[in-house]
């Protein structure tokens, strides 16, 4: 996560409110009129403690910006720019790995692990040219915030390829737990404490780091998939793969526990923090609870995994992109997050109508509906993306990729 800094400009409330006089997209207001308001009066709070951030990533991402980066560059261009190396590395991994179980040729790793660390640097380089420019905003952070959430998608399945685990759905499961709920409820912990707090040892510095160390090691042994399951310390009867999975689990153990504690000291008492706990829940049933047991449990959910392991988990994906951007865009309208939403429970009435089928007909072939589930959260994410981005440029009076007008005005 990058720091977007800053407050838009004070504007008068009809100005604020232009988003109901035609910025819908097809008909659909993500943003109310009050929170149209709330937005021009946000201001972000956050901070990274990392040693590695305050030491190596941040003054890397300072000398970058201002030597080669120009100032009419928008920062939301260099945070789009980012997903590019990611999807780059996604797709290079999906097309020699499909079934997240046959081996990559080394180079693929290779360019896995430079992807991953081009992306984190250009992630941390947004908020410094937004800085810079004078154009951090509300919509900066939003633009921020969902593709990190995207890249959550990319970089876990990239893991579940690296540890050879689409065998196993347990295993799968767990990578997928460790990469998305750590993320989830940072979101969730910035919603109701309103400042963004990472640790000493983070997620988004330290562990994008390990996993882009980690892919890089995959191209310089011999063998990466006898490398994982070899054996990680004589006697101790566990592979390397075991131990880290064990390693990112205890790691989100802390950090999960960290987000609990920092939401409790705010809440007034325990009726107001079980309200907080319940906020979480529709992520904790879709995206977690739900899908392991659709896949562990359900004769549908095992038939599609063993079919398509990456389109079980970009369902999953999906419905968590969505919630985490719909949590966001709470935030900085201060407005109540409302999870639940049509796009986002048919997909899950409809496996779970599937999985009961499947135990009654063993036949019954589900793939067809998880490619329909899957395309119709797609599309709903798209739509809220450009939906959301869009009313946010008109409420701030700025474009989502140009900061030409902001740079006049200053100038002027």
């Amino acid at each position: 996560l990058s720091t977007h800094i800053g407050m838009a400009a004070t504007r008068s409330d009809c100005d604020a409110c232009r988003i109901h006089s035609g910025s819908d997209w097809f008909g659909t207001r993500y943003i109310t009129e009050t929170g149209a308001r709330n937005v021009l009066q946000y201001r972000y709070s956050g901070s990274d403690n990392s040693f590695v951030y305050r030491y190596f990533c941040s003054p890397l991402a300072e000398v970058l910006v201002q030597r080669l980066v120009p100032m009419w560059v928008a920062p939301n261009l260099i945070t789009c720019s980012g997903l590019l190396p990611s999807i780059l590395a996604h797709v290079t991994i999906w097309w020699h790995c499909p079934d997240l179980l046959t081996p990559c040729p080394r180079w693929c790793w290779a360019l896995c692990g430079v992807c991953t660390f081009v992306y984190q640097t250009l992630d941390n380089m947004d908020g410094k040219q937004a800085r810079r420019t004078g154009s951090s905003s509300p919509l900066g952070l939003m633009v921020d915030h969902g593709a990190d959430a995207l890249n959550i998608v990319l970089s876990s399945l990239n893991v579940m390829a690296m540890l050879q685990v689409g065998d196993s759905p347990r295993d799968c499961l767990l990578i997928w737990l460790t990469s998305a709920t750590p993320f989830y409820l940072a979101t969730w912990e910035e919603f109701h404490t309103g400042t963004l707090y990472l640790g000493v040892f983070n997620g988004p510095t330290d562990g994008v780091l390990i996993l882009s160390a980690s892919q890089l090691l995959c191209a310089v042994v011999g063998d990466y998939t006898a490398f994982w399951a070899a054996e990680a310390l004589p006697g101790l009867g566990l592979s390397r793969k075991a131990c880290t999975i064990a390693f990112y689990l205890i790691c989100v153990a802390g950090t999960v526990l960290a987000n609990f504690v920092a939401v409790a000291r705010v809440c007034r008492d325990w009726r107001h923090f079980f309200g907080a706990v319940l906020l979480a829940a529709p992520f904790f049933c879709m995206c977690l609870v739900g899908g392991a047991a659709w896949v562990l449990a359900s004769p549908s959910g095992s038939q599609a995994f063993s079919r398509h392991p990456r389109l079980v988990f970009w369902l999953l994906g999906l419905l968590f992109l969505k919630q985490v951007v719909h949590l966001q865009l709470s935030h900085i309208c201060d407005e109540p997050y409302r999870p639940c939403s049509w796009t986002m429970l048919l997909p899950g009435l409809l496996l779970a109508v599937s999985a009961l089928v499947g135990v009654y007909k063993e036949t019954w072939d589900d793939e067809l509906l998880c490619w329909s589930c899957a395309l119709l959260m797609a599309a709903s994410c798209l739509h809220l993306c450009i939906g959301a981005a869009t009313e946010l440029a008109v409420i701030l009076d700025q474009r989502v990729f140009s900061i030409s007008k902001i740079l006049s005005d200053k100038q002027s």
